[in-house]
């Protein structure tokens, strides 16, 4: 496990919701691909990964959430996100412009009552 990041990873309904704690960089996206990409069986509609409390996030982990997003639209499952307005990876989230290639939501509520 990395020390800069924590991953819980839970069923929820028809989604399985994964919790990332801390940064996500190059040294920590390897890891954290594995865990989801194990986490997430054929049965779920797809996978919610909550980003509130990541506090650091680069390139090597916004092409994570991109990869995550391709492996599961070949299962025919969806990837959503959660990061609130005031996230410390908001800025990030903005300049790559995210929402416009992944349904970002705001709270964890939002991300599951999405259609």
């Amino acid at each position: 496990m990395n020390p800069l990041v924590e991953i819980s990873c839970a069923p929820s309904g028809n989604f399985v919701i994964a919790r990332l704690n801390g940064e996500i960089d190059m040294t920590s996206a390897p890891m954290i691909h594995a865990m989801l990409a194990r986490a997430v069986p054929n049965a779920a509609v797809g996978l919610v990964v909550d980003l509130s409390a990541v506090s650091y996030l680069d390139s090597a982990g916004m092409r994570l959430l991109f990869d995550v997003k391709r492996e599961l639209q070949y299962h025919r499952q969806c990837l959503r996100l959660v990061v609130p307005e005031d996230a410390p990876i908001q800025r990030m989230v903005e300049i790559v412009n995210l929402g416009g290639h992944i349904a970002l939501h705001s709270t964890l509520t939002a991300a599951l009552a999405a259609p």
